[in-house]
């Protein structure tokens, strides 16, 4: 399908959409405003102090047989313009290698805090930053007491995120080998675009070539499950330069890609990054907003065309097999399965309890580990009412359709969701029938903002006046 083959199907689509209705209407969030929906509540807005004791006073007896567990590595060569997550630059050996010990240090702290002997894994993530920026003795000496701290037995999944650059040459094979030897079985590669322009106005170390030399590199070494990480909406960037992005993601060959809108606004306000200000100082070198409708149609009209189905048509996620998708994702946002987080600035959800750790210092965590402290800086103990919602966005926006068993316990479901719902249909984002409510084409493409219309309004991560006053502004009381 040539340029103005796929860009005529993406305009078809989106004119069916109708997306200035559902921005008039205020489903849609004016001039750059936009959040995935990951968690619920939404990290950072309405979280309160809490230290370790605060975050493990329900759990003095652990009762979970397994846990998904996530490693934060906040190694970096160095900040991406997009980027505002906890990271440090140019770290030093001896340092990394601190850190690494505090890591090993808190795996016993947190089997001491939750009166277990053994920790057994579901699935493993290993995220950052960028993980493999550890040498081949550092990242050997890590996945070691990995196995020896954590029971890796009953893992389904062992997935680290990489940099292409840093799986090239002799040490690159050398990570390579040791992962393979230790038992990750999936990698995401944080290609982020295949755009040398873009790559270097982004500040990737890294360049298209190297993308691929990557994944040569990784399939020599035995890896058959690799996910390409694939930001869009970066200034500069056209609708013909995404669609030469998305063929070469899908030529690329690999198992399964997951496509993400640039977010201008950091996740917290706590944390800035270079491309927030660039959008405050020059909207207008942004794609359009019709621009960005346009460039995610046409990840969904491609990828059917070579046949990489989206988990659902609507998280972002397309794979040629269930082989592709992430374990550790479907179980913690889609099933809201408990997680255990490791490192600075780690996220666990236990239960009810939500906490973060110290994301603004890795010096400050090591510091604290070392003195027998887990760091908990901030969370949330989440109510009833916060619980009943969190499990019903996240079946929402991971399977697309909720059954009427769900909505029909709880006093909430009459309260507040029918109301909700209602509405959605009113406006074909939702659709029903005796035995489930669902997204329909229309809901499953905007799913992010449906699921906004279900939050909170202390949980809404954007001011009112960030939505036209229309009938699905989020803050109003639907009737």
């Amino acid at each position: 399908m040539d340029y103005r083959s796929v860009l005529k199907c993406a305009v078809e689509k989106v004119k069916k959409l109708n997306a200035e209705e559902l921005l008039r209407e205020g489903l849609l969030a004016r001039n750059g405003y936009y959040l995935p929906m990951l968690f619920y509540p939404p990290p950072c807005w309405s979280f309160q102090e809490m230290g370790e004791e605060k975050f493990f006073q329900n759990f003095s007896t652990c009762t979970q047989e397994s846990f998904g567990i996530y490693v934060h590595i906040p190694f970096c060569m160095q900040r991406c313009s997009y980027c505002s997550f906890p990271i440090v630059e140019e770290i030093s050996n001896p340092d990394k290698d601190r850190y690494l010990s505090a890591l090993e240090k808190e795996m016993d702290l947190y089997k001491d805090r939750l009166g277990t002997k053994t920790i057994s894994a579901r699935s493993v993530n290993v995220g950052g930053g960028t993980p493999t920026l550890m040498s081949p003795r550092q990242l050997a000496r890590f996945s070691s007491f990995l196995h020896k701290k954590i029971d890796l037995s009953l893992s389904q999944e062992m997935t680290i995120d990489v940099d292409p650059a840093t799986l090239l040459g002799d040490e690159g094979i050398q990570r390579l080998r040791i992962l393979k030897d230790y038992g990750f079985n999936r990698m995401t590669i944080g290609a982020q675009s295949f755009d040398d322009n873009i790559l270097e106005s982004m500040k990737r170390p890294h360049d298209a070539k190297d993308i691929i030399k990557a994944i040569h590199q990784a399939r020599r070494a035995g890896f058959d499950n690799i996910c390409l990480d694939i930001i869009y909406g970066f200034p500069g960037e056209s609708i013909e330069s995404w669609i030469k992005t998305m063929e070469n993601v899908i030529s690329a060959g690999v198992e399964s890609y997951q496509i993400y809108r640039l977010r201008v606004f950091p996740i917290s306000p706590l944390r800035k990054s270079v491309i927030h200000e660039m959008f405050l100082d020059h909207p207008e070198s942004f794609p359009s907003f019709e621009e960005l409708l346009l460039m995610k149609a046409v990840v969904g009209i491609l990828s059917r065309q070579y046949g990489y189905e989206e988990d659902g048509d609507y998280t972002g996620v397309f794979s040629k097999t269930r082989k592709g998708q992430s374990v550790f994702n479907t179980e913690q946002c889609g099933k809201t399965l408990d997680v255990l987080g490791f490192g600075m600035a780690a996220f666990n959800s236990l239960g009810n309890t939500f906490g973060i750790k110290t994301y603004r210092d890795m010096y400050a965590y090591c510091q604290a580990v070392e003195n027998n402290i887990i760091p908990f800086v901030e969370g949330i103990r989440r109510s009833e009412q916060d619980e009943r919602s969190r499990r019903f966005l996240g079946i929402l926006k991971y399977k697309g359709k909720v059954g009427k068993e769900f909505l029909g316990t709880g006093a909430q479901e009459s309260e507040t969701f029918r109301k909700r719902i209602e509405k959605l249909k009113s406006f074909g984002l939702m659709e029903e029938n005796r035995s489930r409510i669902a997204l329909t084409p229309r809901g499953k493409f905007f799913v992010d903002d449906v699921c906004l219309q279900f939050y909170r309004k202390i949980y809404l991560p954007f001011p009112r006046e960030a939505f036209n006053e229309g009938a699905l502004n989020p803050y109003n009381e639907f009737s």
